[in-house]
């Protein structure tokens, strides 16, 4: 079991930070868990609300270049960005099918010049955005190329490429960075 007061309870996302501490979403539990390499010592942040650094249904995460951890807090509609203890966040977004806004956002992951890419499920598109919440979208509900119907996960390779897991089209789609 896991070394932590309080069990995971349905862990979504793990993402590598570059000393090789892991960084966990716990969803259920409204936290975040950082552990060494070895989950032998592992720190938590956040709990449940809608106050910055707190979380509801936190789903995916990512670490960009700079160390920062990464949020997408589903079920508050907005993305967190916090360091590296969480003891600083900020927020972006709401819920809301406006470019900025989201709906239920499921998973991100950081292009190479750090921005944040994010699968804005229920809006059934592509978000990218800075860490201060500027954002350009692309996508729209439907089964043709570069429409999806529920994205649930996104990463992005080296050469800035996004893979989305367009769930409710049983398929991956790959962009170049938009």
């Amino acid at each position: 079991s896991p070394p932590l007061a309080q069990p995971f309870n349905s862990p979504r996302d793990v993402e590598m930070m570059p000393d090789g501490r892991l960084v966990i979403t716990d969803t259920n539990n409204d936290r975040i868990v950082v552990c060494d390499a070895t989950g032998s010592v592992c720190s938590t942040f956040g709990g449940t609300g809608g106050q910055i650094g707190q979380f509801s249904e936190p789903t995916g995460v990512a670490v960009d270049s700079l160390g920062r951890i990464i949020i997408a807090d589903r079920l508050n509609h907005r993305i967190q960005v916090c360091n590296e203890t969480g003891t600083s966040c900020s927020a972006f977004g709401s819920f809301g099918s406006a470019v900025g806004q989201f709906s239920g956002p499921a998973d991100i992951d950081i292009d190479s010049e750090n921005n944040i890419v994010i699968a804005d499920r229920f809006n059934d598109r592509i978000q990218i955005c800075t860490s201060q919440g500027a954002c350009t979208a692309f996508g729209s509900i439907g089964t043709a190329n570069g429409q999806f119907i529920e994205p649930w996960g996104v990463t992005v390779d080296a050469q800035d490429r996004i893979f989305v897991v367009d769930s409710g089209n049983d398929r991956i789609q790959i962009f170049s960075d938009q």
